[in-house]
């Protein structure tokens, strides 16, 4: 991939009437965009590679290409992976789409994984309004999907000693305390 013509172009209509603010507006439209396309390039680089190496002739079949979109924290991506099916799922083997396994994809999720990271750090530090729509570039999500992320997480207290057992413990260690009046 060649950035420099790609971004002459960006900047090829009306370069005279550009201020330096515009230039850097552009460029930063113009990153954004390349960023997705970069990483649509790449898993559609990696399931034909999948499919040209043939490791999956033995036990599948191609069922041609399904397109996926996913909401990321650059934006949205759709991009097409192709679907396997197995041939004798008596064998133990199922149907399953390589990049999604590969990356770890979730089959239902539309949220993928650094998003999901993305929207939990801003509505934690501001709330989940906000985080839904400013916590992705060029993607707003429903405030109340913001809310179930949140409530997905599973607080784990078992390992946290709890106040009465932190004192108990310090009483224990303590025989005898003066007080002075």
């Amino acid at each position: 991939m060649n950035i420099i013509p790609n971004s002459n172009t960006v900047l090829n209509s009306n370069f005279h009437n550009f201020s330096f603010s515009d230039v850097v507006f552009r460029f930063k439209e113009y990153s954004k965009e390349l960023t997705r396309q970069s990483i649509i390039e790449c898993l559609e680089t990696i399931d034909n590679k999948y499919f040209k190496s043939k490791l999956w002739k033995r036990t599948h079949k191609n069922h041609g290409f399904k397109e996926r979109t996913l909401i990321t924290c650059v934006g949205v991506i759709t991009f097409k992976r192709r679907y396997y099916i197995a041939l004798d799922k008596s064998q133990g083997t199922d149907n399953f789409f390589y990049v999604d396994n590969l990356l770890g994809i979730h089959k239902y999720s539309r949220l993928s994984i650094d998003a999901i990271i993305e929207l939990t750090k801003v509505a934690t530090e501001v709330n989940s309004s906000y985080a839904a729509r400013k916590a992705l570039i060029d993607t707003e999500v429903s405030r109340q999907t913001v809310s179930n992320i949140l409530q997905n997480y599973k607080i784990v207290d078992q390992d946290l000693p709890r106040i009465d057992e932190i004192i108990e413990k310090y009483n224990e260690s303590k025989e005898t305390i003066y007080i002075e009046l």
